[in-house]
């Protein structure tokens, strides 16, 4: 969680922007979890529901489906 709070949060501001005002996001986002065992930990959940728009737990998301996974790199 410190490292989500630390890379995560002030990236996401960055990228989809941050109102300060109504301390929402400017552009709606969504976090997708992985079935590593942190991240299945109910204190990662709870701070996920608290600290992002929305999040694809691992509960969610169907295992080993290439067709619905992101790639795991950018292109630029």
């Amino acid at each position: 969680m410190e490292m989500l709070e630390e890379e995560l949060i002030p990236w996401a501001k960055e990228t989809f922007g941050w109102d300060d005002e109504t301390e929402e996001y400017e552009e709606e986002w969504t976090f997708q979890q992985d079935s590593a065992p942190s991240h299945r930990a109910k204190e990662t959940r709870a701070w996920l529901r608290e600290n992002v728009p929305d999040f694809i737990n691992n509960k969610e998301w169907p295992p080993y489906s290439p067709d619905l996974n992101p790639l795991d790199y950018a292109m630029a």
